[in-house]
């Protein structure tokens, strides 16, 4: 007997719309449905307001355990419906998500337009990402402000789901280090009190750097700033060397906004840029009694670097490492001059510097 044969066949791919795509697999867009996926939204979020509204005012009030209010000021840049539709540009994103997956993540989502006297230009409101009023507009809109208020679908975060203050606080207060030119607010009540705290640091990555430099035993070395566009990126660094080595060395770095824990190439030219300096400044001294080395360089280093870059490159899926072999021998070259320069004009301190590497 013939056993009957059974051709497979591909059934049809089914393309979901927005928000159907987002509210089925939420964990493909947050990485997880929890505070730290909220984090990885709201920092979306805030990337967008920053980078292509060019907001300089961002209040943050949670309101209650599953709701918030976003209220982004000063905007200079019309703006494009982004609260109901897939940016086209989110690849560069090192977030990917925004305003589209808040809203279809929300059981209630509102949201308005105003301009410079508070008028209303846009409101709509939606239910589960489901507009409830007329059709989107699709042209962009000039306004100064904008604001946001849901009310996160516990259906897909979790009846047990609850914003927490303190943490959320905290990696606000992180992402303003990484954007001196605009000021965040964050309210919320603790013991039904209200509180509000305002983080602004005007200086970015070196107030970051003075205030952990008080933590150290000793002063610092060649506390440096450094500040400089490139032609497809920009960059903005903040080091200083600990006087004492019992003193924990730390090394941070960030891309587009995002915490690349792992480093990457940026992190490898600033350390090149600091041995080459070293290097440079033993030769033209003829010194020969030292021995310098990336290894040496970071036991005794505190700094922060953020880079800007148009189409980031990372190694693996998560963004933890950048991979961008362009910027590696513009950040070493402009690194080793700035510390060259402040070797030579600065005598104690060098002097203090080389005897970590004295053999």
């Amino acid at each position: 007997m013939k056993k009957e044969q059974k051709t497979y066949q591909n059934p049809p791919i089914k393309i979901l719309p927005y928000p159907e795509a987002i509210r089925l697999r939420p964990g493909m867009y947050t990485g997880s449905m929890d505070t730290r996926g909220f984090l990885h939204l709201l920092k979306g979020i805030l990337y967008d307001a920053i980078t292509y509204y060019h907001s300089t005012s961002i209040c943050i009030e949670i309101k209650d355990r599953q709701s918030i209010r976003l209220k982004f000021s000063a905007i200079t840049q019309p703006i494009a419906n982004t609260w109901t539709d897939y940016r086209q540009d989110s690849f560069y994103s090192p977030f990917y998500i925004g305003l589209e997956t808040l809203n279809a993540l929300s059981s209630n989502f509102a949201i308005q337009l105003l301009d410079a006297s508070s008028n209303i230009i846009l409101q709509e409101s939606f239910k589960e990402g489901v507009n409830l009023g007329e059709t989107n507009p699709t042209e962009q809109l000039s306004c100064a402000e904008m604001e946001i208020e849901c009310s996160l679908d516990s259906s897909i975060w979790g009846s047990s789901f609850a914003l927490n203050p303190t943490f959320i606080s905290n990696e606000v207060k992180e992402f303003a280090y990484l954007n001196k030119s605009c000021s965040f607010e964050v309210k919320y009540l603790e013991d039904k009190k209200p509180c509000r705290v305002i983080y602004h640091f005007k200086n970015g990555l070196q107030d970051k750097l003075r205030l952990e430099q008080l933590n150290g035993l000793g002063k610092s070395l060649f506390e440096t700033s450094i500040n400089h566009s490139f032609e497809h990126f920009s960059l903005e660094i903040a080091f200083a060397f600990r006087e004492y080595s019992v003193d924990e060395p730390i090394l941070k770095s960030y891309a587009n906004n995002y915490y690349t824990h792992e480093n990457g190439t940026h992190i490898d030219g600033l350390l090149k840029g600091l041995t080459y300096g070293v290097m440079r400044y033993f030769q033209k001294q003829q010194v020969t009694h030292y021995r310098i080395s990336e290894k040496g360089i970071k036991e005794n280093l505190v700094a922060f670097l953020h880079l800007q870059i148009d189409q980031p490159t990372f190694v693996g899926c998560v963004k933890n490492k950048l991979a961008n072999p362009e910027i590696l021998e513009p950040i070493t070259n402009l690194v080793a001059d700035v510390l060259f320069q402040k070797m030579e004009s600065d005598a104690g301190a060098t002097e203090q510097l080389i005897r970590k590497f004295e053999i």
